[in-house]
């Protein structure tokens, strides 16, 4: 292996992935939900301009599997983050991030979809 990397996880794949998810997320979360036409929308597009191969559609599919908007909440608790936030405005933000989190299902369902054949 090239530097000693992982064959699946390339820096590359790792930041795209990471970038399309905060991208997505945050949408999510302003619309209440992840959307399926967006998603695959934007997935579309990144792959017409930098084409990724099979295995970083399959990282990318892990990584937005993975709650980063539930490790965000409850890192924010726990390094007191938001001096003035109160318990209960922590655990209103963490239900509606649950909410939006259950969404990713119906997106995640038609992943492999998404895929192009040539990837």
């Amino acid at each position: 292996m090239p530097n000693g990397g992982c064959p699946f996880f390339t820096p590359g794949s790792r930041k795209f992935a990471t970038k399309t998810f905060t991208a997505l997320g945050k949408k999510g979360k302003k619309r209440g939900g992840w959307d399926a036409g967006l998603t695959a929308d934007m997935l579309s597009w990144y792959q017409q301009e930098n084409p990724l191969e099979n295995r970083q559609w399959q990282v990318l599919k892990w990584e937005l599997l993975y709650p980063h908007l539930f490790e965000g909440i409850m890192t924010k608790y726990y390094e007191k983050r938001e001096k003035t936030w109160s318990p209960a405005k922590y655990y209103s933000r963490l239900q509606d991030m649950i909410a939006v989190e259950k969404t990713l299902g119906h997106v995640m369902e038609g992943f492999e979809g998404l895929i192009p054949r040539e990837a």
